[in-house]
């Protein structure tokens, strides 16, 4: 019979055996709603990026639309001042015979001016009244275009003042985001190295209750030929362990080129229609591991548009920086169309989008606290694709 020392060993044991499914799986319930939350921040903080990209697509645009604007207001002042000239010239004749017509001094002011400034120019006096009418037309579109400049300007202000208020908001959000995700990994941290070592109390127990039974029992020799059974079955496992490691990190390398019309994208075949798009399936695979940062278009981390982007850029493309710019560029192709290389968008609105890959499966940026890796359709609500 067992003496009582190996009974409050093998007891002591059981309990911490106990511990450690109860205690940590209460923790963990934790850490999973945190990173829930930290889930649910970061794509809340990618919607708010990819509005930020409209906006500041839009806003380039305004800023194109001012600058033509005002080069037409350039444009109009410097024919009506030829204009003004001609008419100028009309001025002095028509002074030197006695008077100036009133509409000609509405328009251009004290005719003295003109008189000791223009040259002895003789016009027709039939074109008076149509160099009149011509003049104040194009003065009333120069106050027109002056003023839509004007507005427009104002209008671009306003939304440079919007777009700074939504840095500050999608700042906020993401640094909040990023303190969940801290916060969360660290507690994920602590609970391991708690079950670390409250499996090793649980084996020394276990050692020592094994000892102390070995002591009182008279069949020693089957006990410590289980125990190294044991011993040799834990080697074997662990080596397994470091075996499927070393294959993990294999299958996680980078995207290189195998053979003509295929690419490795982290460790997915991927079969390319030509070499257009196994140029850009072959950058944006190379960048997985690098991290989401909202409004980033690389080197170093990127945002989904920002990855889209400069994947596209290697082959010439230009694409606007913003996932619902990019869906309006292309032909629309359905799902069930869909080849490596098409854009493929999710949600809606849209605010997510990625480089397919084939089988349901796409190559992007996903959200604040993630790196850029390969996602499933499986588990994103699909909008919509185009092919560039």
């Amino acid at each position: 019979m067992p003496s009582l020392f190996s009974r409050c060993a093998l007891g002591a044991a059981t309990l911490l055996a106990m511990s450690l499914v109860a205690a940590p799986a209460a923790q963990a319930t934790d850490v999973d709603d945190a990173r829930t939350q930290v889930q649910e921040l970061g794509r809340e903080v990618e919607i708010a990026a990819e509005e930020y990209n409209d906006v500041r697509v839009r806003l380039d645009t305004q800023k194109s639309r001012v600058a033509a604007a005002e080069t037409r207001v350039s444009s109009q002042s410097q024919a009506i001042a030829e204009m003004q000239a001609e008419l100028g010239a009309l001025a002095v004749e028509t002074f030197k015979r006695g008077g100036v017509d009133p509409q000609l001094a509405a328009v251009l002011g004290d005719p003295g001016d003109y008189v000791s400034s223009s040259s002895a120019l003789t016009l027709m006096a039939e074109r008076r009244s149509t160099s009149l009418s011509t003049l104040k037309t194009a003065q009333e579109e120069l106050v027109d275009l002056e003023a839509a400049a004007a507005a427009e300007l104002a209008e671009v202000e306003a939304m440079e003042d919007d777009l700074a208020a939504r840095k500050t908001r999608i700042e906020e959000r993401l640094a909040g985001a990023e303190d969940v995700l801290a916060e969360a990994e660290a507690e994920a941290a602590r609970i391991e190295a708690a079950r670390r070592a409250a499996e090793e109390r649980a084996t020394r127990a276990r050692e020592a209750a094994a000892l102390a039974a070995q002591d009182d029992s008279t069949d020693s020799g089957t006990e410590s030929g289980s125990a190294e059974g044991d011993s040799s079955n834990n080697r074997s496992a662990g080596g397994s362990s470091d075996s499927a490691e070393a294959g993990g990190a294999s299958a996680s390398a980078g995207a290189e080129f195998t053979s003509a019309g295929t690419i490795n994208c982290g460790g997915t075949s991927v079969e390319v229609p030509d070499d257009r798009v196994a140029t850009v399936l072959g950058f944006a695979c190379a960048q997985m591991g690098k991290p989401y940062a909202w409004g980033s278009s690389g080197p170093n981390s990127y945002d989904c548009s920002g990855l889209t982007a400069a994947a596209w850029a290697q082959v010439g493309v230009s694409l606007p920086h913003s996932s619902k710019a990019q869906a309006g560029y292309g032909t629309r192709v359905s799902r069930g169309e869909m080849r490596p290389g098409d854009l493929v968008f999710s949600f809606s609105p849209i605010s997510h989008v990625g480089i397919y890959i084939g089988g349901g499966r796409f190559v992007a940026a996903p959200s604040a606290g993630d790196v850029v890796k390969i996602q499933s359709l499986e588990y994103l609500p699909f909008n919509t694709a185009v092919r560039l």
